[in-house]
């Protein structure tokens, strides 16, 4: 598991292998189209919980950037897209 010490370490920590960490470099290759961004480029990928509620699912977001707008392509940890920004 992931986890940044002391109390509230442990409160955002989830266990790595609930990540489909072997989808996302297909993820990250297809999210500029997925989210709209012309000429888009990946930003950067975040894992991680939405609150610092551990009962809710972590949320992988992949962030694009393009010339004209940006756009955030949120996935399930199981590799699935539950939304476009």
């Amino acid at each position: 598991s992931t986890s940044f010490g002391g109390e509230l370490g442990e409160f955002l920590a989830f266990d790595t292998d609930a990540v489909a960490w072997d989808r996302i470099a297909d993820l990250v290759a297809i999210a500029p189209a997925v989210a709209h961004v012309h000429d888009g480029v990946v930003s950067h990928v975040t894992v991680d919980r939405t609150t610092l509620d551990p009962a809710l699912p972590l949320t992988i977001r992949i962030n694009v950037t393009g010339p004209n707008g940006n756009g955030i392509v949120e996935v399930s940890a199981d590799g699935e897209v539950i939304a476009v920004g």
